[in-house]
């Protein structure tokens, strides 16, 4: 075994090696980000022999640290219906990563091989394109009360009266049968 480090900057600071298989759980269980979000997984685990013997300190490993910590949340899961609102940002914000992970690749010395630094490029845009059409049928398959529990069940983003934002439940999405 190559060894592992902790994340300190998630919760219960679990080791690096298992946030990268809870994210690989995450990407599997959500269908329509997994063939954008899988690929990175893969290559931050190719970096990780490259990293875990570097210092705490090292810039290269704190750039690793981080982008594990934003696919961390970029897999946090959300409701369809704002996972299919939110498509678009999800994929160019997995297309950012993928970047920053290309220059991680070349800081490391990982990055001699261009053509498979930048292969993901392609894959990214196919599975972009699928992306959408694939939440559209979850979305249309799912009926309107299952769509409604969901966005119940999990803490949403409102507005005050003040027209400020803060972290709150969805109080007023309380619909009745007899309202469909």
């Amino acid at each position: 075994m190559d060894g592992d480090f902790v994340v300190t900057r998630i919760a219960k600071k679990p080791p690096c090696r298992s946030v990268l298989g809870a994210i690989r759980g995450r990407c599997k269980s959500m269908p329509d980000i997994e063939p954008l979000c899988l690929p990175a997984v893969e290559r931050l685990e190719h970096l990780h022999p490259d990293v875990v013997h570097r210092s705490v300190e090292d810039p290269l490993r704190v750039q690793y640290v981080e982008m594990l910590v934003r696919l961390w949340k970029i897999t946090y899961m959300r409701p369809l219906l704002v996972r299919l609102a939110k498509c678009d940002t999800i994929a160019q914000m997995i297309g950012t990563l993928q970047v920053d992970i290309d220059g991680l690749g070349r800081g490391l010395g990982c990055g001699d091989d261009e053509e498979e630094m930048t292969k993901w490029r392609d894959e990214w845009k196919n599975s972009r394109a699928q992306q959408f059409s694939f939440l559209e049928r979850l979305t249309s398959g799912s009926t309107d009360r299952k769509l409604i529990c969901e966005i119940k069940m999990v803490g949403f983003l409102g507005q005050d009266t003040e027209g400020s934002f803060k972290r709150g439940k969805l109080l007023f999405l309380t619909i009745r049968s007899d309202s469909y």
